[in-house]
This record gives C-alpha cells, structure tokens and sequence, in this order.
C-alpha cells in the first residue's frame, strides 16, 4: 500500500495528474482492503491525497465524492472537509460549500496548522 500511495505523491508533486490518479486509485483500494485493527495499519489517509489529485485535474464532482467517501471513514475530518469544501467551491455550489466551511472551521478549531489546498 505504502507504494501506490508514494508514487502517487510523487507523481502529484511533479504535477503527473494522471500518474499520481492511478497510484492513488491503487492506494486507496489497498487501504481499504486492510482489516480493522487498532493502532490503523495505515495512517495516511490515500483519500485525501487522491482527492487532491482529481482537483488539480479539475474533475470536481469525482473530488466531491472521495472526499465525501472519506467523511464516511472518518467523519469530520478536517482535511476531508476542506477538500469537499473547495470540489464545492469549484462547481459553484457556493451555499453547500458555506455549510461545509463551517463544519470545516470547527473541525480544525485548535489545530496549529493551516491547511492550503496544494500542500494537503
């Protein structure tokens, strides 16, 4: 899983949208074909990445819905919701993006980072 997941950064780095596309498809089915165990036997979630890759490709609705798959994972993730967030955005779907703003805003509430859209 590891793998997939870092070509897909890589090839995301680069800017090889559809390399870091297909990695990350690989990723994330791999990810989800772990059993449950406690520790996760992976912690980064290949979703978001994946997510990530679809908006710089600007296919917002396929964004929308990893992300949204990913909320179903982990609900509010913080960096789901921003990618969700900014799909929204992207589609012009301004009242719904609003709603997940604010979901958005209290999910980080503390967090010492500041997520931008290219560094998830």
């Amino acid at each position: 899983m590891a793998r997939p997941y870092l070509d897909g950064r890589l090839a995301l780095m680069a800017g090889n949208n559809a390399g870091a596309i297909a990695q990350l498809r690989l990723a994330v089915a791999a990810e989800d074909a772990l059993a449950y165990d406690e520790p996760p036997a992976w912690y980064l979630p290949s979703r978001d990445a994946l997510g990530v890759a679809l908006l710089r490709d600007c296919d917002y609705p396929a964004a929308e819905q990893v992300f949204r798959d990913e909320l179903k994972q982990h609900p509010e993730s913080g960096r789901a919701l921003f990618g969700l967030r900014a799909a929204l955005l992207a589609q012009k779907r301004d009242s719904e993006a609003a709603a997940i703003g604010k979901r958005f805003e209290r999910a980080w509430r503390g967090a010492n980072v500041k997520l931008e859209a290219g560094a998830m």
